[in-house]
């Protein structure tokens, strides 16, 4: 009797051993439900651990869309989340009730990666992620890689300080407060949207047209370059023979997943917008 008391112990042990050992171990069915996750996720996680991206990021323009490749693409739907069965779920701050209705329901994990609006920030998202991957020490490697990139980045003299403006081409341009400002400020520039208190502001964009933005009179405009703006209505404006006369030549494209997104490359947008910089203020 003893030894079949000991025998059923030593079973019990071994079992919640091993159910604990499951329960510890790094999620290996992550499906990421927003396009800027999958960026992120992509970079902290093997390819093998992801069960699904959405399918946003197989587009060309799409961020990381090379790493893309043999990853599962979803649409965000109930009925495709259900048949992924995953340990984990990732997705922007803007997830329905529905949705985390029925991730509580089924037990699985959501963790939700709020907008990026300061490098610290940044930092911050990269961490939290990594943490429910198990993936720390890749966080780590990342944020080094950014922090170096921002240290060595060109440095404008104080005197070339460019006034620029961050124009999307559809109304409106993005203020104080917001990531594109803090990229421009780790860039040497002064971001002119900010001194502009006369015009509305819609949270932290201000709205512009092309006539409130020649009275501003930038010594630069930059826009992200994501899209196909040869083919963009939003662009349009960008095309106006009064922009392109008083702004020829001063127009600065920059790739916009990083700045809309928040990721270890956003460092880089800023040292590209350095350099972008002083070689257009050079005589």
């Amino acid at each position: 009797m003893r030894r079949s008391a000991l025998f059923f112990t030593v079973t019990m042990l071994l079992l919640t051993g091993a159910a604990s050992e499951r329960a510890e171990a790094n999620p290996s069915r992550i499906v990421s439900l927003n396009f800027c996750s999958d960026q992120l996720l992509m970079q902290l996680v093997p390819a093998e651990r992801i069960a699904s991206v959405t399918h946003l990021s197989r587009a060309p323009l799409g961020g990381l869309s090379a790493s893309v490749k043999g990853i599962a693409l979803n649409y965000g739907t109930a009925e495709e989340l259900l048949r992924l069965d995953p340990d984990l779920a990732v997705a922007g701050t803007g997830s329905t009730p529905a949705l985390r209705a029925i991730l509580r329901q089924r037990g699985i994990p959501l963790i939700e990666v709020p907008n990026a609006e300061s490098f610290a920030a940044i930092r911050a998202n990269i961490r939290l992620l990594a943490h429910a991957a198990g993936e720390e020490a890749k966080a780590e490697a990342l944020i080094a890689h950014m922090n170096d990139t921002l240290v060595h980045a060109p440095k404008i003299p104080a005197t070339l300080r460019p006034r620029v403006v961050g124009w999307d081409g559809a109304g409106s341009v993005q203020a104080a407060g917001t990531l594109f400002d803090a990229v421009l400020t780790a860039a040497g520039g002064v971001n002119a949207a900010a001194e502009a208190h006369m015009f509305i502001i819609y949270g932290r964009y201000r709205a512009f047209d092309p006539e409130r933005l020649l009275a501003l009179r930038p010594d630069f405009i930059a826009y992200g370059s994501g899209r196909d703006l040869a083919n963009d209505l939003a662009s349009a404006e960008l095309q106006h023979p009064a922009m392109r006369r008083f702004f020829a030549h001063r127009f600065i494209a920059y790739p916009d997943t990083p700045v809309i997104c928040g990721l270890p490359q956003t460092a880089d947008i800023a040292a590209q917008l350095a350099r972008a910089f002083m070689r257009k203020a050079a005589p």
